[in-house]
């Protein structure tokens, strides 16, 4: 079975020199899950999976050197891996502006999880079913 390509299945690379010479193409994982988005408003996402360093960078350390190449990308690759199981068990729209905000400020898009199933949790023990607003994941994050 195939799922839908989303930005999960490719890796960025937000370097300025590649965001420069290659067009805002560091921003793959938006070109992939919006392939007729136009190259000038592709965005780029914390949840996404980041290269080490820019295209140029990539290439020549796979060249010039494939085991610390490998070493270095089979511990992104396990934690992009790990953020992707996360991001899908939540059920969380991470690919949205709002939670990318909410996610750089706190640090982390794990953090920004946790922050967002606490403030959820205190909800539905409320009783309410409001969506959740910004201060309302801050607030939880705070409490825990």
């Amino acid at each position: 079975a195939f799922e839908k390509v989303s930005p999960l299945h490719s890796w960025n690379a937000g370097q300025t020199v590649t965001n420069c010479f290659l067009l805002k193409l560091q921003r793959h994982s938006d070109h992939h899950a919006n392939g007729g988005r136009r190259y000038q408003v592709l965005r780029s996402f914390l949840a996404s999976p980041q290269l080490p360093t820019g295209y140029a960078g990539c290439m020549l350390l796979a060249v010039l050197a494939p085991p610390l190449w490998f070493t270095i990308m089979e511990v992104r690759l396990e934690k992009a891996q790990k953020v992707a199981r996360q991001i899908k068990a939540s059920k969380v729209a991470v690919f949205t502006e709002e939670f990318d905000r909410i996610a750089r400020e706190m640090g982390s898009v794990e953090e920004a999880l946790r922050a967002v199933a606490t403030a959820g949790a205190s909800l539905a023990a409320e009783g309410s079913s409001k969506q959740l607003n910004r201060d309302q994941i801050k607030h939880s994050r705070r409490n825990t």
